[in-house]
């Protein structure tokens, strides 16, 4: 399996947000039982999902280092899917790793994202997706104090009428 991560242009991602909202579908109605009608899957919010205090993906650090990004239980009927990050912060961070409970899920090496001025996006070739009822903490490594501005790319599947409640065509 390749793992790891790609630069991005924006034009990619149209295809990649599909291809993760099929497999957060696919898991929520397996586990769920829910009918796929009865799904919707939206953007990632930092306050909704993740557990920030506003809108707003921002944590200050006090110190070069590791630092917990998110550290949450994805409640019941909610399925999370991680595809990248963006990069806004003028503290460096060259670093993310997932983990559910003790396990690894995944950490990606983001550093060289930052090269590209114009599109400072990472893009996971495998999404990060985790389950409802499970623990997700997130870790990042900063190179500096500061605020440190990075963007979780990703997509949350959930009951039609939770959060948002889209008109039926």
């Amino acid at each position: 399996m390749d793992v790891g991560t790609l630069a991005a242009r924006p034009e990619d991602v149209k295809s990649i947000v599909e291809y993760v909202d099929s497999l957060l579908i696919e898991q929520a109605t397996k586990e769920t039982g829910l009918t796929e009608d009865q799904l919707v899957t939206r953007d990632l919010d930092p306050s909704l999902d993740m557990g920030f205090s506003t809108p707003e993906w921002k944590l200050t650090v006090s110190a070069a280092g590791e630092a917990t990004y998110v550290n949450i239980t994805v409640p019941d009927q909610k399925f999370i899917g991680i595809y990248g990050v963006g990069l806004l912060g003028t503290v460096p961070v060259t670093m993310v790793e997932f983990k559910s409970g003790a396990s690894v899920i995944d950490r990606w090496y983001i550093e060289d994202a930052q090269l590209n001025k114009e599109h400072p996006v990472k893009i996971s070739r495998v999404p990060v997706i985790v389950g409802q009822n499970r623990p997700l903490t997130i870790t990042i490594y900063a190179t500096d104090a500061g605020d440190v501005k990075l963007v979780l790319l990703g997509r949350v599947a959930e009951p039609k009428g939770k959060t948002i409640n889209p008109p039926t065509a």
